[in-house]
């Protein structure tokens, strides 16, 4: 009995032996899977080294090949109903300037990244891929990139930076140069990027708009927002259109103005990374 335990045992083993060979499954450059994941600002990870403990199911090593390797970006929660799979997208990574690379959104991340909301619990981004033809250049792990994902394509449109707009009792205005006096004017708005929103009707190409709603009329528009504070709520007041940064007040004699100009037509453009796939 002793003898057959021991038997078992010696077995065992020697199968753990066998086992610590790895043979690499095609040609290529190893990388530590730690040394990847520290360069992706994972920097909990402990580097892996000569004597290191290693577990079940733990990555170890990378094979990056340039034929697997996709493009991760972060998508904030309020974009996410700007996006679909199958969504063509430009990528320009930092290493080749002046070179422009297209490629196609193939996967949309279905629970917020947990490193983000570690670092920020009150942004949600989601992690996406974006797959390209990296053929004629040599690509390599963790280089950046910036993405431009294109929702639609017009041949010409009119667009104005994000914060010209405001919304008053949620009708979209802005504020036209009008012989010299800011005069409101009602808008038709589509799609923004976050910097420039889209203008349907209101203004023509030219025109100057305000970049911020007058003092006066802010402060007319606080009072009222106090007033509903007391009582129910029943709507959104004076608020800048969606995705447009609240402009900090200011006691400026003049505001300053933009201009609406006409362009192709709005696209969202994260940050993103390239890893191996």
């Amino acid at each position: 009995r002793e003898r057959d335990r021991a038997t078992n045992r010696l077995a065992e083993l020697n199968f753990q032996i066998s086992k610590s060979k790895i043979y690499a499954p095609t040609n290529g450059m190893i990388l530590y899977a730690s040394t990847v994941q520290i360069a992706s600002r994972k920097w909990w990870i402990k580097p892996l080294e000569v004597g290191s403990m290693a577990v079940e199911r733990q990555e170890l090593i990378y094979i990056p090949l340039e034929s697997g390797m996709v493009v991760e970006v972060m998508i904030p929660e309020a974009s996410l109903n700007k996006i679909d799979t199958g969504m063509p997208a430009r990528v320009k990574i930092d290493a080749f300037p002046g070179r422009v690379f297209d490629g196609r959104l193939v996967k949309i991340g279905i629970l917020p990244d947990g490193q983000s909301a570690q670092l920020n619990p009150d942004l949600k981004l989601y992690k996406c891929e974006i797959e390209c033809d990296f053929k004629d250049v040599t690509i390599r792990p963790g280089m950046s990139c910036a993405v431009e994902l294109i929702k639609e394509s017009y041949e010409d449109a009119l667009y104005v930076p994000v914060q010209c707009v405001v919304r008053v009792e949620g009708v979209p205005r802005v504020y036209v140069n009008d012989g010299g006096e800011w005069v409101p004017r009602i808008v038709r708005v589509g799609l923004d990027n976050n910097r420039m929103i889209h203008v349907l009707e209101g203004v023509r190409s030219g025109e100057e708009v305000m970049l911020a709603p007058p003092v006066k009329e802010e402060k007319q528009e606080e009072v009222k927002e106090s007033e509903r504070s007391k009582e129910p709520a029943r709507g959104n007041g004076a608020r800048p259109a969606d995705g447009a940064p609240r402009k900090p007040k200011t006691t400026a004699a003049k505001p300053a103005a933009g201009r609406a100009r006409e362009s192709n037509g709005p696209k969202t453009s994260p940050a993103g990374g390239v890893r191996q796939g």
